[in-house]
């Protein structure tokens, strides 16, 4: 599966009607650009929130039904949950 272990608890938890947010993983930025994975994207009811191109991705937020049909027609390399990071000071 292309599901990080903690986001296929959060899919197989999430209701169909609320929205998860994503961070999808692509072979190459030039993949997140292309036209048709944002019509797909947004086809499915998703929101591309951030481009994130230091490491090839998109942070997306779409319900989990859609995420699992939507996986397959975009050809991820990964996809992880959207966590909130901050950094360690040391």
């Amino acid at each position: 599966t292309r599901l990080s272990p903690k986001l296929a608890q959060e899919v197989l938890s999430a209701t169909s009607q609320e929205k998860i947010q994503v961070i999808m993983e692509f072979p190459a930025f030039r993949s997140c650009r292309s036209s048709r994975i944002r019509e797909l994207i947004l086809k499915a009811g998703g929101n591309i929130v951030y481009e994130l191109p230091l490491i090839n991705s998109l942070a997306v937020e779409l319900p989990p039904d859609d995420l699992i049909k939507l996986i397959p027609a975009v050809k991820v390399r990964m996809v992880w949950p959207d966590v909130k990071a901050s950094p360690c000071l040391d």
